[in-house]
């Protein structure tokens, strides 16, 4: 019997053959499929599980080019973030300009070096490889200005550590600066903190900071991999939560405010010691908070997105090859009911 996997029309408790979507079958126990409970996907958590082939016309449901075993599963759980993307820099612009252009909006950036000379092989097609010394995207604006919710998401791929101290508090992107006096931070930035080697949030409000470890030992034994984080703030609360590769590793109480531009690459702190060495790829900034299942989506089973919306005829698939976890988002906790 299948666990409560739609809650309508059916409204609680195991699902009787009569309440089972009538284009939904599958081979092998149908007691053990469950929905996960991180990011919503439905699958079968101990086994191998397969949709049976199927007549799907008119159920809403496209196979498109994949094979018999491999369907579009829907999902009640929909949301349109790209009203909430104010920014996306997908970091493939691949000219002879120092433009950056903004995919979702008006904040066009500006390279120190014509984006040809910056492209290498990304996550998601193309990305930014910066040198560590002196390259890097300056938006001209903070984009957000930390007064409400708000969020940012981004790919980063160290190649190590440099020789010398100018990636030693590398900054991978965000709205971080120094105050007036140039004593404390303000805004939100992702960077190489004060134990250079391990990856960091810092969010201040021009008095005080916070410096919140998101990933340690990322110029060493991490190095040279690629990682998706997000970081979050819920401005009622003042609180900053840090995802890496969907998984919540980081939470902090500190007020953000008083914010400075928008950068990729480097960041207005530490100035001659804030070049990011290595890759980042499609970097986006929110209006909005962004929630565990909204990190696990985007992170996309490490395969990452270039669209933010999710449909009710959802966007991913289950591959019958994989077992264990969740094959979204690689959870292992599941939904009792």
């Amino acid at each position: 019997m299948f666990r409560d996997l739609y809650p309508s029309p059916h409204t609680g408790g195991p699902l009787k053959a009569k309440d089972k979507p009538d284009w939904m079958g599958v081979k092998g126990d149908e007691s053990r499929l469950v929905r996960c409970r991180f990011c919503g996907f439905i699958c079968d958590p101990d086994r191998d599980m397969q949709i049976k082939d199927g007549n799907f016309a008119g159920k809403g449901i496209d196979n498109g080019s994949r094979s018999s075993d491999t369907y579009r599963i829907p999902n009640t759980k929909g949301w349109m973030l790209s009203d909430n993307l104010v920014a996306y820099w997908k970091l493939d612009d691949n000219a002879a300009s120092t433009t950056v252009l903004d995919a979702q909006g008006t904040y066009n950036g500006t390279a120190t070096d014509n984006t040809e000379d910056l492209t290498a092989t990304g996550k998601i097609d193309e990305c930014f490889s910066f040198n560590g010394t002196d390259q890097g995207v300056n938006i001209g604006d903070s984009v957000v200005d930390c007064t409400t919710d708000f969020s940012f998401s981004g790919w980063v791929y160290c190649e190590g550590e440099l020789a010398g101290d100018t990636d030693k508090y590398a900054s991978a992107f965000g709205n971080g600066a120094w105050d007036a006096g140039g004593s404390a931070i303000e805004g939100l930035v992702v960077r190489c903190g004060q134990a250079n080697e391990h990856f960091h949030f810092c969010v201040g409000n021009g008095t005080s900071y916070a410096d919140v470890y998101l990933l340690r030992d990322i110029k060493t034994t991490r190095k040279q991999t690629w990682v998706h984080a997000v970081v979050t703030h819920k401005k009622a609360t003042n609180t900053t939560y840090g995802y890496i590769n969907a998984e919540l590793v980081a939470e902090q109480v500190h007020e953000c405010a008083d914010p400075g531009n928008f950068k990729i690459g480097y960041s207005d702190l530490n100035t001659t010691e804030n070049k990011w060495y290595g890759k980042i790829d499609n970097v986006m900034v929110f209006d909005t908070f962004l929630t565990a299942e909204h990190a696990a989506f985007l992170y996309n089973g490490g395969k990452g997105r270039t669209t933010v919306d999710r449909n009710t005829v959802t966007d991913y698939y289950y591959e019958p090859e994989v077992t264990g976890g969740c094959p979204f988002c690689g959870s292992h906790r599941y939904a009792d009911k």
